[in-house]
């Protein structure tokens, strides 16, 4: 392993990749939230600041996502609130990032950073209630609303507008202002006493070809939900903290990839390992940990390839991709042997080509179908198909037949016959474009489509797919967020007192209302 990534992998707790083919992750995805996980409270912006070759990134993100848990009942439902900032090339940050453990002595280390641009962030997931958020929570909402503005305003003046420089930069440095205070409201979140409930911190490192890195720094008192008792610092007897580290890697996921090669709902979730075993056995590469996550990719093929992909609704091929440059990735990096990578390479070559060999007549079929789809190829086909079917009715039924004399004359034609006629064509046409028209659907849906789909106007003002009370309504729960921030503005005190003289307005008012009917 190379010293560039040896000494800060062995800092860490927890490795993944985040799939990408191109071997290089795309940081506009994070500036649609419609993308990443999540029911309601989905915030998720980055911006630029421009600094000659190495422009630095900052990004936000946070949203209220609930699962139900069936292991428990029904009725149990857990909700997390997820909140990531991040950033690449901020020389404070980064130096920071370096000074810690002694890192900036590492000169292939510190060297890798500048000219690839890693990724630093902090990740921290709030058990959340379902009711009454807190006073830092509605601050940091409220907070990412009006960022969230700035950065609209900003991609507007630069792209449409054509502001000065000038204008630009001063826009520039509100950002960074405000993202840094939200920064600030974060860590007074995550170590907020007031309104306790466990929260679960990592910091997080994300090299630009997907591979991440998760370090545990969840307070003691906290670690206690998922730590087997008397051991909450031994992360090999805790079972628990793999799928703690799971649920903060697929956040991470959700922020930097996108499924363009297969549909969201056959997502093939990747294993966060946990290198503390490996350590324990002294090894000195990542043999173990790129075995595990290559399995991830192997085995739902190898499964899909014994039942011939025929009931398969991603094409295999792109499995194969993600498979390929996660080798990729291992390799450029040294982690594993050459080896461990040439039999990985071998096995998947010839993989690949079971699936082609296999798949060829499902995608020959694929492909007939979208060139058959062609007005002038639907129109003959249709007729063909109605005239055939005419004929072999004609021969058990009598079809009436109109004449050239009896079109010039159509005052002398039975209302019926022409009727009959017209609706059995219709009927035939509408049969026949029924069997080109289902199983062509059938076979194209097989393909992918977008991880977002666009709903509906009602359905994004209204309703959300959501299981918590206060998300049924996204209007309400918006109204509901205003009113405490508002709350939060003018302080408790002041909003309790505006109660008090608002019922006794209303008792006086009552009182009054009533002496006067008595009247």
């Amino acid at each position: 392993m190379p010293a560039k990534l040896h000494k800060l992998i062995n800092l860490y707790d927890s490795i993944g990749w985040i799939p990408t083919i191109r071997g290089c992750l795309s940081l506009e995805l994070i500036d649609d939230a419609k993308s990443i996980l999540g029911d309601v409270d989905k915030y998720s912006i980055r911006f630029k600041y421009i600094n000659k070759f190495h422009s630095s990134h900052y990004l936000i993100a946070s949203s209220l996502h609930t699962t139900n848990d069936s292991k428990v009942g029904e009725k149990y439902v857990r909700s997390f609130r997820y909140i990531f900032w991040g950033t690449i090339n901020d020389k404070e940050i980064t130096q920071d990032f370096l000074n810690q453990d002694e890192l900036n002595v590492d000169e292939d280390l510190t060297s890798y950073i500048n000219e690839e641009g890693l990724l630093i962030g902090r990740l921290i997931i709030v058990a959340e209630e379902t009711r009454n958020l807190s006073d830092l929570e509605v601050t940091l909402l409220k907070g990412l609303e009006e960022l969230t503005v700035l950065r609209k305003n900003y991609k507007r003046d630069f792209f449409v507008n054509a502001a000065s420089m000038a204008v630009l930069e001063a826009e520039r440095a509100e950002m960074l202002k405000r993202w840094r205070h939200l920064r600030t409201i974060v860590q007074e979140i995550e170590v907020d006493t007031k309104n306790r409930r466990p929260t679960f911190s990592f910091n997080v490192a994300l090299t630009r070809d997907g591979i991440l890195l998760l370090k545990d720094v969840t307070r003691i008192e906290d670690r206690v939900y998922f730590a087997a008792p008397n051991t909450p610092d031994d992360y090999t007897q805790n079972t628990p903290i793999h799928r703690l580290f799971k649920i903060a890697m697929n956040y991470v996921k959700f922020l930097f990839h996108s499924n363009y090669h297969h549909n969201d709902e056959h997502d093939n979730y990747l294993p966060a390992s946990n290198l503390h075993p490996i350590r324990n056995l002294g090894e000195q590469d990542l043999q173990r940990v790129f075995k595990h996550q290559l399995d991830a990719f192997f085995v739902p093929v190898i499964k899909l390839k014994r039942g011939g992909f025929e009931n398969f609704t991603v094409k295999p091929e792109g499995i194969m991709l993600y498979a390929k440059t996660f080798i990729r990735v291992f390799e450029s990096h040294e982690l594993v042997r050459n080896d461990v990578i040439k039999k990985a390479k071998d096995y998947s070559d010839i993989l690949e080509k079971e699936i082609v060999l296999m798949t060829s007549r499902n995608n020959v079929l694929v492909n007939a179908l979208i060139t058959q789809h062609n007005f002038f190829i639907i129109l003959s086909g249709l007729l063909a198909f109605v005239f055939t079917c005419l004929k072999l009715i004609s021969i058990f039924v009598d079809i009436p037949q109109l004449t050239i004399y009896q079109i010039k004359n159509i005052t002398n034609i039975h209302s019926s016959r022409p009727l009959f006629a017209i609706v059995s064509v219709v009927i035939l046409a509408i049969i026949g474009y029924m069997c080109y028209a289902i199983p062509r659907t059938r076979v194209l849906n097989r393909q992918f489509h977008p991880k977002s789909k666009e709903n509906s106007w009602l359905t994004k003002r209204l309703f959300r797919n959501s299981d918590l009370d206060k998300a049924k309504f996204s209007f309400l729960y918006g109204v509901y967020i205003d009113y405490n921030t508002i709350k939060l503005n003018i302080g408790n005190k002041n909003v309790q007192i505006i109660k008090s003289v608002f019922w006794l307005v209303f008792i006086i008012a009552s009182f009054c209302s009533i002496l006067f009917f008595i009247v």
